[in-house]
């Protein structure tokens, strides 16, 4: 086996693909792992005139008098942190919506994908015309 160099945007876009590909077999928990992933790497890739879907969605819990490391931390978050970290023996389950929270994972993927020009992978398309035509009606 060889090291590879691999742009960090490839393997977004590699990690949106496989995400979404996850969420049309109805493997919703590693999907919001790496759509999650993706989203990350794409808003830090996103020039200063353009905000993230995190940032976008804090600015909307600022309108609600929500801070913003808590929109982060409780709403926004969460999910995708306990599944990435285990911290409390205590805390031995998750309780959320796996289909929803994926579902929610890859448009925030999808919106930082799109501010970045990036075209769409073949599954990621497949998602959108499945899950979120009104996209394709924009």
């Amino acid at each position: 086996m060889s090291v590879q160099r691999v742009l960090k945007i490839d393997a977004a876009i590699a990690q949106l693909n496989a995400a979404a590909a996850l969420y049309l077999r109805g493997e919703f928990i590693p999907a919001i792992t790496l759509a999650a992933a993706a989203e990350e790497i794409f808003a830090r890739f996103l020039p200063k005139d353009k905000q993230s879907s995190q940032e976008e969605l804090i600015a909307k819990f600022a309108e609600a008098g929500i801070s913003a490391k808590e929109a982060r931390d409780i709403y926004l978050n969460a999910v995708r942190n306990a599944l990435k970290h285990h911290s409390e023996v205590d805390d031995l389950y998750i309780d959320f919506d796996p289909e929803i929270d994926a579902r929610v994972w890859l448009a925030r993927a999808l919106h930082n994908c799109a501010r970045l020009g990036i075209q769409f992978p073949l599954a990621v398309v497949e998602f959108i015309h499945a899950y979120e035509p009104e996209i394709f009606s924009r």
